[in-house]
């Protein structure tokens, strides 16, 4: 498929000035900040969330503010599992409605079919599954449930259901890379499952989980410059929370990287304040400790 998520996130990723801080390409929405997982990697099941699902209210400013700017594109998920929010599909809905030429994606873990169907009916860009297990055993190792065979069913007649209805949205994978025989024989078999399949680093979520860092400098499937400075979620993705917090982090899980509140002022006002400038100085040039442990630019050295 042409613009494919490897091109997309490419974009985003790798085309950073520095110099002349521009709106951001993509805004992530938190729909949800919980999970049906329990992933040993993820910082989500750790945290003491008190506002599980973004309101009507949050989510319609957001898509104001987006349509507004003519941000490109929003994914309809971040740390959480956006599925699990009970009205997923109506503001796909409202999305297509008001704002038809906005590029939807997700992420997922995979366990809901019905409101991926629906994305797909909807033909929406990209839907990502994360798929962070290569069997049953290792799925339920890092996850902490026994889904293994339910998401891959899922996958199959997901990819079943876009070809009989010619929907064009885009079905990839995505695992964190473990450097084992037995991953790399799984991938070959997504190879002919999905559009897709790529390998990610494995992230400490701003230095707040013990996660390590792998060497994939010489792995094919791996995004490459994803672990370096500048940042592309300080430049060019843009996060908001359930609670309408803006946050600059890729992993936005604490005050540090918070720049305001969707709420109380415009988007452009918040992207370009004195402390998002800061901030992005500050990581860019080595000042920010959690900058510096986060495996996510900086190998965690």
């Amino acid at each position: 498929m042409t613009d494919s998520i490897i091109n997309r996130v490419s974009n985003i990723a790798y085309n950073i000035d520095t110099d002349e801080i521009t709106l951001p390409k993509s805004i992530k929405i938190e729909l949800a900040s919980i999970c049906n997982h329990k992933c040993t990697y993820c910082i989500v099941p750790k945290l003491k969330n008190t506002k599980h699902f973004i309101s009507d209210e949050i989510f319609y400013k957001v898509i104001s503010e987006v349509k507004r700017l003519k941000i490109p594109e929003i994914g309809l998920f971040h740390m959480g599992e956006g599925t699990l929010h009970p009205k997923f599909k109506s503001y796909i809905s409202y999305v297509k409605k008001t704002y038809p030429e906005c590029v939807i994606f997700i992420t997922t873990n995979g366990i809901l079919l019905d409101p991926l169907k629906y994305a797909v009916k909807n033909n929406i860009k990209s839907i990502k599954f994360s798929l962070n297990g290569y069997n049953k055993l290792s799925h339920l190792d890092v996850t902490g449930c026994d889904t293994f065979d339910l998401i891959i069913k899922n996958i199959q007649e997901l990819i079943k259901y876009r070809n009989s209805i010619q929907s064009k949205t885009q079905i990839s994978a995505s695992s964190i890379y473990y450097n084992n025989s037995e991953q790399d024989s799984f991938s070959e078999y997504l190879d002919t499952l999905v559009d897709k399949h790529y390998y990610t680093q494995i992230y400490n979520h701003a230095a707040k989980i013990d996660n390590k860092f792998i060497d994939l400098s010489n792995n094919s499937k791996i995004l490459k410059h994803l672990c370096e400075l500048p940042c592309f979620g300080l430049y060019n993705l843009c996060h908001i929370k359930t609670t309408g917090d803006i946050n600059l982090c890729r992993f936005g899980i604490d005050e540090e990287f918070t720049i305001g509140n969707i709420m109380n002022s415009n988007l452009e006002d918040i992207w370009f304040s004195e402390k998002a400038n800061n901030l992005r100085n500050d990581s860019t040039s080595g000042k920010l400790d959690t900058c510096n442990k986060c495996i996510g630019i900086n190998n965690g050295l």
